[in-house]
């Protein structure tokens, strides 16, 4: 009798063991994805928990799914902020979940690539020549930058865009298609992170030369 208690109560326990963390997953994902309904809602933009495109998601991020989607317009510029999840293999493991804010420019970009240098950075960059430098010491320490076209580079990153990114919060940003995507690695947002991060997008769009701007080819 005293046997078979013991092992009822064992069975409990390693069930609650297993059951809580998935409890708290689920509750924790219910919270998050009120908050970001209600800041969504006080701005006046749109919220849904899934996506209704996860085509037009792809060809901004490459994930296996997107939830927690928030659009809406600055300036008549798109915004869409998103968590993803990165899934490997086919028995679809999630390997990575992070958030990511997007601004839809409207213009053809080139791709680049920019966020914070770090020490591999400088190893790789000795032996392959990856980063791009720049006039400014202090940003091509700071910075790690990559482009197919480093002309291109130099064009975005003029003087006034680099002291912006410099006095910024740090995020990881990728030009891709007509896209300027902000994201932190392995991390999900707060909502005052995606404030910066929209900041941050729109900012170093804003800064683009005039001369620039001209010369990208507007996408319908």
């Amino acid at each position: 009798m005293y046997t078979t208690i013991l092992s009822i109560i064992f069975i409990l326990v390693a069930i609650a063991f297993i059951a809580l963390p998935y409890y708290l997953w689920i509750e924790n994902t219910k919270k998050r994805s009120k908050v970001l309904a209600g800041w969504a809602s006080s701005r006046n933009w749109s919220f849904n928990k899934f996506p209704l495109d996860s085509v037009q998601l792809r060809q901004q991020v490459n994930a296996g799914s997107f939830f927690n989607i928030v659009e809406g317009d600055i300036d008549e510029r798109k915004i869409r902020v998103f968590d993803c999840q990165l899934v490997a293999g086919n028995n679809k493991k999630i390997e990575q979940s992070y958030s990511v804010v997007v601004l839809d420019t409207g213009m053809s970009l080139k791709p680049l690539f920019i966020r914070t240098e770090k020490f591999l950075d400088k190893m790789t960059d000795f032996v392959w020549l990856n980063d791009i430098d720049f006039e400014s010491t202090e940003f091509s320490e700071k910075f790690y930058v990559k482009a197919t076209d480093s002309k291109w580079a130099y064009d975005v990153l003029s003087p006034d865009a680099i002291e912006f990114l410099l006095e910024s919060p740090r995020f990881n940003l990728d030009f891709r298609d007509k896209y300027i995507v902000a994201y932190r690695s392995f991390r999900l947002l707060k909502i005052a992170d995606f404030e910066d991060a929209i900041k941050v997008v729109t900012g170093i769009f804003d800064r683009l030369p005039a001369s620039l701007v001209q010369e990208l080819k507007v996408v319908k």
